[in-house]
């Protein structure tokens, strides 16, 4: 089996559990919770917002991303595949609706090992888990059958055809959202007495929300 992760903490954590060593692990992080999502992902323009974003630390771990998801499209189907993913968080959720959609002509039997926020409250991820907790969870993997796969790839259709670049996670499901939305939670978030004070992390763990600290001061001016 090859066990797909979308981000490092979640391969970090999860590699606490004792399994099976002929078992493969991918990384495969992309960062989708940023920007657009029609551009196709190895395009220059892609690449180029993920630097700019991510001030080019994770350049190298988004090639690898890359490479990790044409190995896992190019397994054999009597590979089985399982998918970890934290339905309280934009990039893994984005991710997980992509999967579906790159594996449903695919004949691999795809499992999941998704972390459900609303029974684990305040937990939101599988980083938050001890040792104890994350062994527990390992045996809730489950067979994804066809049908859930072809909804699920109907969740990435319609992100593309939003055209958002603002995306919100409410009720395990990825909403978009126009600008307003975020104005009341920019403004209270802090109290500020610069525009510089305006923390992104005041917004992105109150709401889960993924915009860059550029566009939360843009907007901070142009409401205040």
């Amino acid at each position: 089996m090859v066990n797909v992760y979308f981000s490092k903490d979640t391969y970090e954590t999860s590699s606490r559990i004792e399994w099976n060593n002929s078992n493969k692990h991918l990384v495969i992080e992309l960062f989708l919770s940023y920007g657009i999502l029609d551009a196709t992902l190895d395009s220059d323009s892609r690449r180029q917002l993920i630097h700019d974003t991510l001030n080019g630390v994770y350049d190298n771990l988004y090639q690898d991303s890359l490479n990790n998801l044409a190995y896992l499209l190019r397994l054999p189907e009597s590979e089985d595949i399982c998918i970890w993913y934290s339905d309280s968080d934009p990039n893994e959720l984005i991710s997980y609706y992509l999967l579906c959609h790159k594996l449903l002509c695919r004949d691999n039997r795809i499992f999941v090992q998704a972390f459900p926020s609303s029974i684990h409250k305040p937990l939101k991820c599988w980083a938050e888990m001890d040792l104890k907790q994350i062994s527990l969870m390992k045996e809730n993997v489950r067979l994804l059958g066809k049908s859930e796969i072809i909804l699920t790839d109907n969740k990435w259709i319609n992100l593309l055809q939003e055209k958002s670049a603002l995306r919100i996670v409410k009720d395990g499901e990825i909403l978009h959202v126009d600008e307003s939305y975020y104005d009341e939670l920019i403004i209270k978030g802090k109290k500020m007495t610069s525009d510089e004070d305006l923390i992104p992390g005041y917004v992105f763990g109150m709401t889960n929300d993924c915009i860059n600290a550029d566009w939360i001061i843009s907007r901070y001016r142009k409401i205040k």
